[in-house]
């Protein structure tokens, strides 16, 4: 097996192990190297993403900050990730100015000095520096030839919708962790307090929060669906799995009766099989 076959496949298990949804879903890619482009991009974001919640180390982020300074100015870097990632930027990003691999960063580095979130125009702006800069890298390997507006505009959708979801479903893990990422607005309009997320509280003000901010995602669920069609047929069929499998996260947890405190909501296995048969492009 080539070092760079070597280099994919520890992608592809990074992958695997932390998020099933996307790997089920893209691991339906017939072309290889869609497959293992993505396999790296997640890699990348995965490791990012991994600095700042395991170890809050601001080392390691500037560390791998200048390994993309230099991998954009074309220096080696070498590790299995931007090996990858060179491939990837021959087949596929050849016209690229790699702004979303920063932009995901700037979001890390939001979460390394935390600030409160105050309303939900800063939740999107959060949520596009971390899941709407996802999208924008992967455009240009399942759409290389598509209008660059509107996969902008699904990318933005997508992950925002994606990325509240994230945070509604992670709550009371973010607590523990001092991230309160509700937006502080919001919890005064709906008298939902600190204190009562300190205790994970569920009333009807929470409730209300949870609904009011559940609503938000669906609405960029929604705008991101009526748009899929700029994407080939099997690369909309996989977005439009990975999209409904998440989105179907917000109606478990409400049918769970609200419960993001005491356990990490998920969607079942024979649920997910419903979805992508109730979701399959028959064209």
């Amino acid at each position: 097996m080539s070092q760079l076959r070597r280099d994919y496949k520890k992608c592809e298990r990074i992958i695997k192990k932390n998020s099933k949804t996307f790997y089920k879903a893209f691991s339906m890619l017939t072309n290889e190297d869609k497959k293992n482009a993505v396999y790296a991009v997640y890699a990348y974001c995965r490791y990012a993403d991994d600095i700042i919640d395991q170890s809050n180390d601001l080392a390691a982020l500037n560390q791998l900050k200048k390994e993309l300074d230099d991998f954009v100015r074309n220096e080696e870097v070498n590790n299995f990730i931007f090996r990858a990632l060179l491939d990837v930027r021959k087949k596929f990003y050849q016209d690229f100015d790699f702004k979303p691999f920063y932009d995901m960063l700037e979001g890390q580095y939001m979460d390394l000095n935390f600030k409160p979130i105050n309303s939900l125009e800063e939740l999107r702006n959060y949520a596009t520096k971390v899941a709407s800069s996802v999208g924008m890298m992967l455009t240009p390997i399942l759409a290389p030839n598509g209008n660059k507006e509107k996969l902008d505009l699904v990318s933005y959708h997508l992950g925002v919708g994606m990325q509240i979801t994230n945070i509604l479903r992670d709550i009371g893990e973010d607590y523990k962790i001092n991230r309160i990422y509700l937006p502080s607005d919001l919890m005064s309009k709906y008298n939902y307090k600190i204190s009562d997320l300190a205790i994970g509280l569920i009333n009807d003000d929470f409730m209300n929060l949870f609904n009011e901010i559940a609503f938000t995602a669906k609405t960029h669920y929604r705008i991101a669906l009526e748009n899929m069609d700029v994407f080939p047929k099997e690369e909309r069929q996989i977005l439009t799995y990975a999209l409904v499998l998440y989105r179907e996260i917000i109606d478990v947890i409400i049918e769970n009766g609200y419960d993001v405190f005491s356990r990490k909501q998920s969607v079942s296995e024979m649920r997910k099989i419903k979805l992508i048969k109730e979701y399959t492009i028959n064209e």
